[in-house]
């Protein structure tokens, strides 16, 4: 394109953005400010843009701020910058934040460090050239008038920058100075035109390059110097576009346009008053301007002869302008802060100063186009939804200062109907009126008839056509009234009331739903009654009642008025304007919830009147009317996000690296957390869980998570945010290692387990083995001192037996029985061998043991003759082998049984019977004799002095027997008389163990 075609394109360009411009009126974008009373660190606002956490960075004339939607933290010379104030800020791909200082040194944010780079001085502007990878300063010196850049490899925390720095002169014949550089590694150089008065353009890619040329007409026109705010690029696309003194160009691989002319608008580049700070590309057809004076300009379709421009904030030096990821924009200025904009969706009315930002208390449509408003002031304005200009009452508004409008209404001859704290009044186009009537008025209710029913502080009274009262219906006080049909319903401070059919009837007394303070009756087009409470929407339609409040996610409890347009409710609460879709199926009502709150756009949370118009809602707040379009939706573009800030493990700030090490003696975890999501505004919740400890997900009360004593081991602690509409980010994961002591590890708790081990088992081992062989010695000293005793008891038994033996044979010897002496003394020897045989044994076998009693038994015999009769009794052969008792126990109580109970006998013949038997676990030996009695025996041993030997002799045995040995031996001696048994007598029972341990 030739230079002569671009003058003729942008001469075109100039009349279509004059006539563009003087067609659009000045409107206000609904914003929020944040300032220095809000945590700014300075009121003058250079630059902003979003890092790829979500974070907002401003440069201030006071440090470097980074904002995470609720609190600012600054950087200043403290922590490393070369100067508090900050003119621009560049995101590089990396994420590395640089600053560039008023004083020309550039500085980096570094893993959350400044590193300054004071050996490059003048620096002007940040590059980073995609097609090399490395990082450019700008710079220029006015003195030297060298210009050209510092260079460095883009390595995070290993730059290393070069100068390269050439005179000026050089850039208009030989050198062009790379000015900006796409992610499509596209790279625009620029120098002084060498043929004409211009400049020229060198575009490059590792495929292609052009060059171009462009006009300048003014000394500033110098490409080679100018600030890098002027050169935009455009996004999606290898194209820039850029501005001369008094031109805005576009530029690609493939050509070279003039896009409009900045003197039509007002501006120029390098002016007094009319200066341009900062262009900001936001898409191939949105161009927005930052002017000194003219505030913020949005020209779209910028590329096209159908460009239109919309000027915002005119009163504000704005000096940059940024669109975040979830579609909000970003407005700094030089001194009014940082403008915040949720979205491009609400407006705000124009007015005065004082009067935009005044307490709404009705709003009501006038006609087509026409909206009426009344203040808490006691101002009343008239708007035009489409031209945005509006008309004041003045004569009335000096007359009823503080008078607050609480309903303004259409009436007959184009006036107007003011219910007001100082009563109804007729207000008439030329700002006259007429007062009615002098009581406190609430709300209107004009009829078909254009009579009119009016709410008062002192009841519901009737004017006719001319303003004359006519009637009073009740005196009771109302809060508001409307109709339906010929019926009239109206609010009091115990309820809803209504006149139907003539007939005044309290609806809540018989509808406890409708009792209480009442705010506002509202008729939806389906005739149901909306009842706005302090506890919420009443909806009564035939019959049913339904309440909707907090609890199901209406915005407020508190509910002021609702407005309809079809289905869609809106109702205006304390808290934002609740937007409510229903649809009624038979008679139960089904809805949807949606809120509208200041974090969208509203003036104030507070609003007390909506009203539906040309597709827009218009809402009247505690600070002035704004309105927004009805299909707003409000979502945020993207998910929250969430950024951790800051980590104290005991006490010690720890870097946010891969995994975290906790001391194992405190355990102390402390984190702080950013949720990224400026649309929600405060209403950002958090959520977190220990992985390996608990599935669950936790609700935070803040954004500080603390664990005083953490467990032991290895967790990976999962973090997430959630905005206003319950949206969840997407989880960040942090592995914690908090290692147990030696102590508490596996290997410490084995050893130390299987030592307790051993060593209980040792003592154990120890302590039984040690009682063992004290027992043991014990036992053997006891078997020692009971085989002594036993040996003794045998030597003092066996003489016993044989001396009676001995008397024996005396007898036979003395009455020269030589046969019976010869027998007698032939099986005494038998049984003086066995006894001297087995007298010494501690057991012997039954079947010797019977032996042995019989050759006893024979000699008692041959002894006593006819008159004793004895029987032996034992078991069969087979069942007595193998059977052992102690020797020499059961012969002394037989032996007893001669000498003391047959011996004695004169009067009969004794009988003696010892009889064996086996049981399951005894050996049973029966002794039974028909002496006198073992108790006679012993009455008459006492009389003569004679001691028995033998039987205690045997008693003790046994005693010493049952010490030594588990199983014992059971005696027993019975006399008959005395036991109550036949004849007399006695009777030995012994009974021997079969197992002897």
């Amino acid at each position: 394109m030739s230079l002569q075609s671009i003058r003729m394109h942008r001469a075109l360009l100039v009349i279509i953005c004059i006539f563009a411009t003087a067609a659009t009126h000045a409107q206000e974008l609904a914003y929020r400010q944040w300032t220095v009373k809000d945590g700014l660190p300075g009121a003058i606002v250079y630059h902003c843009l979003q890092d790829r956490k979500g974070f907002i960075w401003f440069a201030t004339n006071q440090g470097v701020t980074r904002f995470d939607g609720r609190t600012f933290h600054t950087y200043t010379k403290e922590d490393g910058l070369p100067d508090n104030e900050i003119l621009q800020l560049y995101l590089d791909r990396h994420d590395n934040i640089w600053f560039l200082s008023f004083v020309g040194i550039p500085s980096v944010m570094y893993h959350d460090s400044i590193i300054r780079f004071d050996n490059c001085p003048r620096a002007k502007g940040f590059i980073e050239d995609q097609r090399t990878d490395s990082i450019l300063f700008t710079s220029y010196d006015q003195v030297t008038e060298l210009t050209g850049y510092y260079r460095s490899p883009n390595i995070p925390g290993r730059w290393k920058f070069t100068s390269d720095l050439r005179p000026r002169v050089l850039y208009n014949t030989q050198l062009a100075i790379l000015r900006a550089s796409t992610p499509g590694k596209t790279n625009f150089y620029f120098s002084n035109s060498s043929t004409s008065n211009g400049g020229s353009l060198l575009v490059q890619n590792s495929h292609a390059k052009s060059r171009f040329h462009f006009p300048t007409i003014h000394r500033h026109d110098d490409p080679v110097i100018s600030t890098q705010h002027f050169i935009g690029l455009l996004p999606d696309s290898n194209a820039i576009v850029f501005f001369t003194y008094d031109s805005a160009w576009y530029a690609s691989m493939s050509q070279i346009s003039s896009l409009f002319s900045l003197h039509a608008l007002g501006l120029n580049v390098g002016g007094v008053n009319s200066y341009v700070n900062n262009i900001y590309c936001e898409n191939d057809s949105t161009l927005w301007l930052c002017a000194r004076n003219q505030g913020l300009l949005r020209i779209r379709n910028f590329r096209t002869r159908h460009a239109t421009v919309t000027h915002f904030f005119p009163r504000s030096n704005c000096t940059s302008i940024m669109k975040d990821r979830e579609g909000g924009y970003w407005v700094t200025t030089f001194s009014d802060g940082v403008f915040y904009l949720p979205n491009l969706c609400f407006s705000t009315i124009p007015g005065p100063p004082d009067l935009s930002v005044s307490s709404v208390r009705s709003l009501h449509v006038l006609d087509d186009h026409r909206l009426v408003a009344g203040f808490d002031d006691g101002n009343i304005m008239e708007f035009d939804r489409n031209t945005w200009r509006y008309r004041l009452f003045p004569h009335w508004a000096a007359n009823n200062k503080n008078n607050r409008i609480m309903d303004v209404r259409p009436y007959l001859h184009h006036s107007l109907l003011v219910a007001a704290d100082m009563g109804l009044h007729r207000l008439f186009p030329d700002d006259t009126h007429t007062l009615l009537q002098h009581n406190a008025h609430k709300e209107l209710l004009i009829r078909p008839d254009h009579t009119i029913v009016a709410a008062f502080s002192t009841g519901v009274f009737f004017f006719d056509t001319s303003g004359r009262q006519v009637n009073q219906i009740v005196p009771e006080r109302a809060t508001c009234i409307t109709g339906l049909g010929d019926n009239i319903y109206w609010g009091t401070l115990h309820g809803v009331y209504a006149l139907l059919n003539g007939r005044v009837t309290p609806l809540g007394q018989s509808i406890p739903a409708l009792s209480g303070i009442i705010n506002h009756i509202d008729v939806a087009p389906d005739s149901t009654l909306w009842v706005s409470t302090q506890d919420g929407i009443v909806i009564w339609k035939a019959g049913s009642v339904h309440r909707i409040g907090r609890a199901q996610n209406l915005a407020s409890d508190l509910c002021k008025q609702v407005s309809f347009d079809g289905n869609t409710a809106w109702v205006a609460t304390d808290k934002g304007i609740s937007r409510i879709g229903y649809y009624w199926q038979d008679t139960v009502l089904r809805y949807s919830i949606f809120n509208i709150t200041e974090e969208d756009g509203l003036r104030a949370n507070d609003v007390n009147r909506t009203v539906i118009a040309g597709g827009y809602v218009w809402a009247g707040t505690a600070r002035g009317i704004c309105s927004f379009p009805e299909t707003y939706t409000g979502r945020s573009l993207t998910p929250p996000g969430i950024v951790v800030t800051r980590i104290l493990a005991d006490g010690r700030p720890v870097d946010v690296a891969d995994s975290l090490m906790i001391n194992y003696s405190s355990g102390k975890l402390l984190i702080e957390m950013a949720g990224i999501s400026y649309r929600s505004g405060s209403h950002v919740g958090y959520e977190y869980r220990l992985e390996e400890a608990d599935s669950n997900w936790n609700r935070l009360a803040g954004n500080t998570l603390e664990f005083p004593t953490l467990p032991f081991g290895r967790f990976v602690l999962e973090l997430r945010s959630i905005d206003r509409w319950n949206n969840r980010s997407n989880p960040i994961a942090i592995p914690i290692v908090h290692p147990s002591p030696f102590y508490r590890s596996a290997a410490f708790l084995v050893v130390t387990y299987a030592l307790i081990v051993l060593l209980t088992a040792a003592g154990f081992y120890l302590y039984f083995r040690r009682r063992q062989n004290k027992r043991e010695k014990e036992f053997q000293l006891r078997k020692k001192m009971h085989d002594l005793e036993l040996s003794a008891l045998r030597a003092q038994m066996n003489p016993h037996f044989i001396f009676n033996c001995l008397t024996s044979i005396q007898y036979h010897v003395l009455r020269a029985d030589t046969v019976n002496a010869n027998s007698f003394l032939h099986k005494f020897s038998n049984l003086i061998r066995l006894t001297l045989n087995y007298s010494s044994s501690p057991f012997i076998s039954l079947n010797e043991e019977i032996k042995m009693l019989n050759l006893y038994l024979e000699l008692e015999k041959l002894r006593l003759g006819h008159r004793m009769n004895y029987q032996l009794i034992s078991p069969q052969q087979v069942e007595t082998e193998g059977l052992f008792i102690p020797p020499m126990i059961i012969q002394p109580y037989v032996e007893n049984a001669v000498q003391h109970g047959i011996a004695p006998l004169e009067d009969r013949i004794g009988e003696l019977s010892v009889e064996f038997r086996l049981s399951a676990r005894y050996l049973h030996c029966t002794i039974e004799d028909n002496g006198q009695g073992i108790d006679h025996s012993h009455a008459r041993k006492q009389s003569t002095g004679h001691i028995s030997q033998g039987s205690g002799i045997t008693a003790r045995r046994i005693r010493t027997i049952n010490s030594i040995y588990k199983q014992q031996i059971i005696l027993e001696i019975l006399d008959k008389k005395s036991a109550g048994l036949p004849g007399s007598g006695t009777i030995v029972n012994l009974s021997f163990p079969l197992n002897i341990d």
